[in-house]
Protein backbone atom coordinates (compact mmCIF):
# COMPACT_ATOMS: atom_id res chain seq x y z
CA UNK A 1 0.00 0.00 0.00
CA UNK A 2 0.85 3.59 -0.63
CA UNK A 3 -0.97 6.73 0.63
CA UNK A 4 -1.92 9.44 -2.11
CA UNK A 5 -3.52 12.52 -1.57
CA UNK A 6 -5.43 11.46 1.86
CA UNK A 7 -6.10 7.68 0.65
CA UNK A 8 -4.53 4.81 0.96
CA UNK A 9 -3.81 2.87 -2.53
CA UNK A 10 -2.81 -0.73 -3.31
CA UNK A 11 0.38 -0.62 -5.17
CA UNK A 12 -0.87 -1.68 -8.54
CA UNK A 13 -3.67 0.93 -8.48
CA UNK A 14 -1.36 3.85 -8.01
CA UNK A 15 -0.64 4.36 -11.98
CA UNK A 16 -1.05 7.73 -13.53
CA UNK A 17 -0.37 9.06 -17.51
CA UNK A 18 2.95 8.83 -19.10
CA UNK A 19 2.19 12.64 -20.41
CA UNK A 20 2.37 13.03 -17.04
CA UNK A 21 5.79 11.52 -15.66
CA UNK A 22 8.01 14.31 -17.04
CA UNK A 23 6.28 17.23 -15.13
CA UNK A 24 5.66 14.92 -11.86
CA UNK A 25 9.69 13.93 -12.14
CA UNK A 26 11.01 17.77 -13.28
CA UNK A 27 8.99 19.42 -10.14
CA UNK A 28 8.75 16.83 -7.82
CA UNK A 29 10.34 17.49 -4.10
CA UNK A 30 10.71 14.77 -1.91
CA UNK A 31 11.92 13.52 1.50
CA UNK A 32 13.70 10.11 1.90
CA UNK A 33 13.15 8.78 5.73
CA UNK A 34 14.35 5.76 7.62
CA UNK A 35 12.55 3.81 10.03
CA UNK A 36 14.70 0.88 11.77
CA UNK A 37 13.28 -2.54 12.90
CA UNK A 38 13.89 -2.74 17.02
CA UNK A 39 14.09 -6.65 17.05
CA UNK A 40 13.46 -6.39 21.17
CA UNK A 41 10.78 -3.76 21.18
CA UNK A 42 9.21 -5.65 18.02
CA UNK A 43 8.03 -2.04 16.37
CA UNK A 44 10.06 0.37 13.71
CA UNK A 45 11.62 3.78 15.08
CA UNK A 46 11.54 6.70 12.69
CA UNK A 47 14.22 8.67 12.27
CA UNK A 48 13.76 12.43 12.81
CA UNK A 49 10.59 12.45 10.81
CA UNK A 50 9.26 15.57 11.97
CA UNK A 51 12.20 17.46 10.86
CA UNK A 52 12.06 15.47 7.12
CA UNK A 53 8.65 17.02 6.97
CA UNK A 54 9.36 20.44 7.36
CA UNK A 55 12.14 20.39 5.08
CA UNK A 56 9.62 18.80 2.78
CA UNK A 57 7.02 21.78 3.02
CA UNK A 58 9.92 24.37 2.79
CA UNK A 59 11.28 22.55 -0.38
CA UNK A 60 7.64 22.68 -1.84
CA UNK A 61 7.29 26.49 -0.76
CA UNK A 62 10.49 27.38 -2.55
CA UNK A 63 10.13 24.91 -5.35
CA UNK A 64 6.48 27.48 -6.28
CA UNK A 65 4.50 24.37 -5.03
CA UNK A 66 1.21 24.45 -3.73
CA UNK A 67 1.59 22.03 -0.56
CA UNK A 68 -2.23 21.26 1.06
CA UNK A 69 -0.77 19.19 3.59
CA UNK A 70 0.82 19.97 7.11
CA UNK A 71 3.61 18.46 9.22
CA UNK A 72 1.94 16.79 11.89
CA UNK A 73 -1.13 15.45 9.08
CA UNK A 74 1.90 14.27 6.58
CA UNK A 75 3.37 12.69 9.70
CA UNK A 76 0.09 10.83 10.51
CA UNK A 77 0.11 9.78 6.54
CA UNK A 78 3.23 8.17 7.13
CA UNK A 79 2.07 5.85 10.13
CA UNK A 80 -0.66 5.32 8.75
CA UNK A 81 0.78 3.95 5.61
CA UNK A 82 3.48 1.94 7.42
CA UNK A 83 1.02 -0.02 9.74
CA UNK A 84 -1.07 -0.89 6.69
CA UNK A 85 2.07 -2.48 4.99
CA UNK A 86 3.17 -3.98 8.22
CA UNK A 87 6.77 -4.00 7.44
CA UNK A 88 9.34 -5.90 10.01
CA UNK A 89 12.57 -4.72 8.53
CA UNK A 90 14.54 -1.57 8.51
CA UNK A 91 12.42 0.61 6.26
CA UNK A 92 12.75 3.45 3.68
CA UNK A 93 9.96 6.31 3.28
CA UNK A 94 9.47 8.20 0.62
CA UNK A 95 7.01 11.20 1.31
CA UNK A 96 6.57 13.52 -2.29
CA UNK A 97 5.04 16.22 -4.16
CA UNK A 98 4.42 16.94 -7.80
CA UNK A 99 2.34 19.13 -10.34
CA UNK A 100 -0.05 17.01 -10.99
CA UNK A 101 -1.73 15.82 -14.66
CA UNK A 102 -0.97 15.87 -18.03
CA UNK A 103 0.70 19.59 -18.42
CA UNK A 104 0.94 20.84 -22.13
CA UNK A 105 2.76 23.50 -21.23
CA UNK A 106 7.05 23.00 -21.38
CA UNK A 107 6.71 25.01 -17.61
CA UNK A 108 3.85 24.25 -15.20
CA UNK A 109 2.23 27.28 -13.60
CA UNK A 110 2.79 28.17 -9.90
CA UNK A 111 -0.78 27.81 -9.55
CA UNK A 112 -0.78 23.84 -10.77
CA UNK A 113 -2.29 21.38 -8.80
CA UNK A 114 0.02 18.76 -7.21
CA UNK A 115 -0.35 15.58 -5.51
CA UNK A 116 0.92 14.44 -2.77
CA UNK A 117 2.15 10.56 -2.20
CA UNK A 118 3.96 8.73 0.64
CA UNK A 119 5.80 4.80 -0.87
CA UNK A 120 7.54 3.13 1.67
CA UNK A 121 9.41 -0.37 1.12
CA UNK A 122 12.33 -2.66 2.79
CA UNK A 123 15.42 -0.94 2.82
CA UNK A 124 18.51 -3.33 4.26
CA UNK A 125 22.18 -1.71 5.03
CA UNK A 126 23.90 -1.15 1.64
CA UNK A 127 26.87 -3.66 1.57
CA UNK A 128 28.91 -0.27 1.12
CA UNK A 129 27.90 0.32 5.07
CA UNK A 130 29.81 -2.83 6.18
CA UNK A 131 32.87 -3.22 4.75
CA UNK A 132 32.94 0.55 3.37
CA UNK A 133 33.36 2.19 -0.40
CA UNK A 134 35.92 2.80 -2.47
CA UNK A 135 34.88 6.54 -3.55
CA UNK A 136 36.47 8.68 -6.52
CA UNK A 137 36.10 12.76 -6.20
CA UNK A 138 33.64 13.65 -9.11
CA UNK A 139 35.11 15.76 -12.31
CA UNK A 140 31.41 17.33 -11.83
CA UNK A 141 31.02 20.20 -9.32
CA UNK A 142 28.20 19.88 -6.67
CA UNK A 143 25.32 22.30 -8.02
CA UNK A 144 25.57 26.01 -6.07
CA UNK A 145 22.86 27.62 -4.30
CA UNK A 146 23.37 30.51 -6.79
CA UNK A 147 22.17 27.91 -9.91
CA UNK A 148 19.73 25.33 -8.55
CA UNK A 149 19.25 25.67 -4.66
CA UNK A 150 20.40 22.10 -3.50
CA UNK A 151 18.20 23.46 -0.16
CA UNK A 152 15.42 22.22 -1.91
CA UNK A 153 15.55 18.49 -2.20
CA UNK A 154 14.45 17.99 -5.96
CA UNK A 155 14.26 15.04 -8.00
CA UNK A 156 15.89 16.87 -10.64
CA UNK A 157 18.46 18.30 -8.53
CA UNK A 158 19.66 14.34 -8.50
CA UNK A 159 20.48 14.25 -12.19
CA UNK A 160 23.69 15.13 -11.18
CA UNK A 161 24.09 12.57 -9.03
CA UNK A 162 23.26 9.91 -11.48
CA UNK A 163 25.90 11.16 -13.78
CA UNK A 164 28.13 11.29 -11.55
CA UNK A 165 27.64 7.60 -9.90
CA UNK A 166 27.78 6.46 -13.48
CA UNK A 167 31.46 8.01 -13.50
CA UNK A 168 32.88 6.47 -10.70
CA UNK A 169 31.21 2.91 -11.14
CA UNK A 170 32.97 2.80 -15.29
CA UNK A 171 36.14 4.10 -13.28
CA UNK A 172 36.09 1.19 -10.75
CA UNK A 173 34.85 2.84 -7.62
CA UNK A 174 31.58 2.57 -5.80
CA UNK A 175 30.36 6.33 -5.12
CA UNK A 176 31.29 9.72 -5.97
CA UNK A 177 32.31 11.99 -3.74
CA UNK A 178 31.47 16.05 -4.46
CA UNK A 179 33.33 18.98 -4.09
CA UNK A 180 31.61 22.53 -4.47
CA UNK A 181 32.44 25.24 -6.47
CA UNK A 182 35.63 26.48 -4.41
CA UNK A 183 36.87 23.09 -4.56
CA UNK A 184 35.96 21.59 -1.02
CA UNK A 185 34.46 18.35 -0.16
CA UNK A 186 30.66 18.55 -0.16
CA UNK A 187 28.64 15.94 -0.11
CA UNK A 188 28.27 12.33 -2.14
CA UNK A 189 25.41 11.21 -4.92
CA UNK A 190 23.19 10.46 -2.52
CA UNK A 191 24.74 10.99 1.13
CA UNK A 192 25.99 13.67 3.45
CA UNK A 193 30.03 13.50 4.99
CA UNK A 194 30.77 13.49 7.90
CA UNK A 195 34.34 13.27 10.19
CA UNK A 196 34.83 12.33 13.74
CA UNK A 197 37.14 14.23 14.42
CA UNK A 198 38.82 14.58 18.49
CA UNK A 199 35.86 13.28 19.47
CA UNK A 200 33.53 15.63 17.67
CA UNK A 201 31.48 15.05 14.44
CA UNK A 202 32.37 17.47 11.70
CA UNK A 203 30.37 18.04 8.50
CA UNK A 204 31.05 20.72 5.22
CA UNK A 205 29.98 24.13 5.66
Amino acid sequence: MLWRNGELVPWREATTHVRSVGHASVSAVFEGVRAYWGPRDRQLFVFRLTEHLDRLVESARLARLHMSWTTPELAEAVLTVLRANGYRADTYIRPWTFVAGVVSELLSPADAPTETVIDTWPSPPAPTEVTGARVATSSWRRISDQQMSPRIKAFANYHQARIAAAEARQAGYDLPLFLNERGHVSEGSGACIALVRRGRMVTPP
